[in-house]
C-alpha cells in the first residue's frame, strides 16, 4: 500500500509521489492521459494512514475527490476494499459513471495480477533449492 499500486494498475495513468515516505500529509499527482491526447490532472493529499492496513486521501485540486482503500485479513486470504466518491468539473461531468467503474474495475484487476505475479516471484526466490521442481 505505500506505493500505491492501485493507482499505478489503472489504464492511462501515470503518478508522481511528491514527497516520501508514504504518510499522512503525502501529496500525489496523477496523470490519466487517455486516447486523443485528452488529459486530467489532479493532486490528492493522504489523509489517513495505516500501514498495511489503510489510507484514505482527497483531491486537493482538479476535482471533488475522496477515496479509501482497506486491507483485511479474511478466510486464510485477504479482503481488499476500493471506495471512490467523485464529483467531476465541467465537461468532465459527462464522463459516463459507467467508464469510470470500468476504469476501477480494471485497475482492480491489473492489481490483482500484480500482486499475484510478485507473491510467486517472491515464491521462488525464498524457496529451497529442493523444492524447486
Amino acid at each position: 500500500m505505500a506505493d500505491l499500486p492501485f493507482v499505478r494498475a489503472l489504464p492511462f495513468t501515470t503518478m508522481e509521489v511528491i514527497g516520501e515516505p508514504v504518510n499522512v500529509g503525502t501529496v500525489n499527482r496523477l496523470t490519466f492521459a487517455l486516447p486523443f491526447g485528452v488529459t486530467f490532472r489532479f493532486d490528492e493529499v493522504v489523509t489517513e494512514w495505516v500501514e498495511n492496513e489503510r489510507i484514505a486521501y482527497r483531491a486537493i485540486s482538479g476535482w471533488a475527490m475522496r477515496a479509501e482503500a482497506v486491507l483485511k485479513p479474511e478466510d486464510g486470504g485477504t479482503c481488499f476494499r476500493f471506495t471512490l466518491h467523485y464529483r467531476f468539473p465541467g465537461l468532465w461531468k459527462l464522463t459516463p459513471h459507467w467508464l469510470m467503474e470500468l476504469g476501477c474495475r480494471q485497475g482492480l484487476e491489473n492489481l490483482r495480477k500484480m500482486i499475484e505475479t510478485k507473491s510467486k516471484k517472491e515464491e521462488m526466490e525464498n524457496a529451497h533449492p529442493a523444492e524447486l521442481h
